[in-house]
């Protein structure tokens, strides 16, 4: 496992990473990561979401899930913001367990309710892109509390990286280097 777990983190999948987004599009490049790695770590899901640094905003860009690459989230005074752990919104980080964040009263309200941390147990997410107050992250989610490891932090950004640097190319107004 170990060695087949190389492979699958490899330069050489990183580049086919690369190719799916350049050719299909980021929605094509999300669902060809989670295939990819899906065969090897417990990942359910793969959303791309574009928020601001203070998690006041964020639109989901694309999800494996639903397919759909676009709704956008707010803030709302007097209630959590959408966003999971935004004091941690520029770095990477990984949560073992979601299941303290899912508040009984999150689960009836529709700002929450479909939101991707609701229905999964535990979180990889990379912070890949910065410009000026937004930031672009990658949410690699499992059914499987504890699915994620330090480890997983840089083999993951190394298939997750190509994908954002095409999205990044897309838009080169907004990510002015």
């Amino acid at each position: 496992m170990d060695n087949y777990t190389s492979q699958l983190f490899s330069d050489t999948n990183a580049h086919l990473c690369r190719i799916m987004a350049r050719i299909g599009g980021l929605q094509y490049a999300l669902q060809g990561l989670l295939n990819l790695i899906s065969t090897e770590r417990p990942v359910v899901r793969v959303n791309v979401t574009y928020c601001t640094n203070n998690s006041s905003a964020f639109i989901s860009l694309g999800d494996t899930k639903h397919g759909r690459p676009l709704s956008t989230k707010f803030s709302i005074p007097g209630k959590q913001t959408p966003i999971l752990l935004p004091e941690r919104i520029n770095e990477d980080m990984i949560v073992g367990d979601l299941a303290p964040y899912k508040l009984p009263n999150m689960q009836k309200d529709p700002v929450f309710a479909d939101l991707p941390f609701m229905s999964h147990s535990s979180l990889l997410r990379l912070s890949l892109l910065h410009s000026g107050s937004y930031v672009l992250l990658f949410n690699f989610w499992s059914d499987d509390p504890g699915a994620f490891h330090e480890n997983d932090i840089d083999d993951f950004r190394l298939l997750a990286l190509p994908v954002a640097e095409e999205f990044r190319a897309e838009l080169p107004d907004i990510y002015d280097d």
